[in-house]
Parts: C-alpha cells; structure tokens; sequence
C-alpha cells in the first residue's frame, strides 16, 4: 500500500470516527422525543383512500404471456 492510500484510508477512519462519536451528538429532549415522532409519522399518513379495485386496462397492458423478464426481440 502507497503512502497515499495509506493517508487517505487513515483520514477517512479518522472523519468517520469524529462523525460517529455519540459524544458529539445533541442529547434527546426527554421521554417526549418518541411521541414527537409518532405524532409526524401519522401526520404523514397519506390524504387519500386505501387502493381502489384493480382495473383490466386492455391488450396493450394486460397480455396473455407472462410478462416478467421483458425484452426487445
């Protein structure tokens, strides 16, 4: 291994150990940092209904062959 390599590799174990240290990471706010959570979550529940009935959409769509490994032939 080149002195580069060995640099760069010894660097970037060096970044992702000052990244990863639970030290440098803001503590949680309390027991509410779960419900916070939940409560966007289900925020983010989608505006519309469940999924409607599937629907033949005709020979283009919906072909007799089994469709699973297309190709151009």
């Amino acid at each position: 291994m080149n002195t580069t390599r060995l640099r760069t590799a010894v660097l970037a174990l060096g970044a992702l150990a000052i990244g990863c240290d639970p030290a440098n990471r803001p503590a949680p706010a309390g027991p509410t940092v779960g419900g916070l959570m939940a409560d966007a979550e289900a925020s983010d529940a989608p505006a519309w209904s469940d999924w409607s009935a599937p629907v033949n959409l005709g020979a283009v769509v919906n072909s007799t062959s089994n469709d699973q490994h297309p190709s151009i032939s």
